[in-house]
């Protein structure tokens, strides 16, 4: 039984074949392989996924962007951005949607497979798991696991999104600077990566 079905939207062939590959190694069903905006929209509405991986950057009159926005708005199906891209003013475009993530290229297993499944289980979640999860404060953060209030806050904003480029943002720190706090966290909490600290907070506050 497969964790979920995707639609992977991809404009270069040997790029959506290692997307695939990475996926299926995941345990999810690539149900479809799409190389524009419009072939997207289509195929979301035809195959229902539980996720969509996005490109950014596509063939056709429509980006990623674009697409993502329709599907997400009108279709109600999570999309996570795949990008190279580094131009501000085209991140910042992606973050105006109600996206569910990045996965920056070069790919990697472990950042696809963090992402996807944090997106697929929580456009799962029942309204009175989501009450559950906003009721986790930082006092609970600072007594159980012995963080400072600062790490906890950082820990609660990396539930509601593991994207590190949108926290950095939101909190205007450097990336390296807030990696260096999730490594002090990750040393605190007896893990060594954002799905490993997450899964530890999942199982430490019953939080399935």
């Amino acid at each position: 039984m497969p964790n979920g079905k995707l639609v992977i939207v991809e404009d270069d062939r040997t790029t959506a074949s290692i997307i695939r590959l990475l996926a299926q190694k995941c345990d999810y069903q690539v149900i479809d392989i799409v190389s524009t905006g419009d072939d997207a929209i289509h195929s979301v509405k035809k195959n229902t996924p539980d996720l969509v991986l996005m490109d950014i950057k596509l063939d056709g009159l429509i980006d990623g962007i674009t697409a993502a926005h329709t599907i997400i708005s009108k279709l109600n199906v999570p999309v996570v951005y795949i990008t190279s891209y580094n131009d501000d003013s085209i991140l910042q475009r992606a973050r105006l949607t109600d996206h569910s993530g990045f996965i920056n290229k070069p790919l990697r297993e472990v950042d696809l497979r963090t992402t996807i499944n944090f997106a697929v289980n929580n456009s799962r979640k029942k309204p009175e798991d989501q009450t559950k999860k906003k009721k986790l404060s930082v006092a609970e953060l600072v007594n159980t696991l012995e963080l400072t209030k600062s790490e906890s806050h950082l820990v609660l904003k990396l539930i509601n999104n593991p994207d590190i480029v949108a926290i950095s943002d939101e909190s205007n720190i450097t990336i390296n600077t807030l990696r260096t706090h999730l490594k002090h966290i990750y040393r605190k909490t007896y893990t060594n990566s954002k799905a490993g600290l997450l899964m530890k907070i999942v199982n430490e506050f019953d939080c399935n």
